[in-house]
């Protein structure tokens, strides 16, 4: 799969779960940067790992919030 030269030479940035979970659920740098990834600002990137461990403490600690899940489109890894 080729990635546009657009998406190429936008930043891409490393997330772990505590930066996501800050990120979903509360209001500050972490939620910034998460926009930013939806606006197509920077490339937000993960691991399945820090995908599943997010999933896990939103189960634990969020319990209100698991059936949203479902809303968090995560794309298919892509070379680069």
């Amino acid at each position: 799969m080729e990635m546009n030269s657009t998406v190429r030479n936008l930043p891409r940035v490393f997330v772990d779960a505590n930066t996501l979970i800050s990120g979903l659920f509360f209001k500050g740098p972490e939620s910034t940067m998460l926009r930013m990834g939806i606006l197509g600002l920077i490339n937000i990137v993960t691991c399945e790992f820090v995908i599943e461990e997010v999933r896990e403490v939103i189960k634990r600690k969020f319990p209100e919030a698991e059936n949203n899940l479902s809303l968090i489109h995560i794309s298919e890894p892509t070379r680069l």
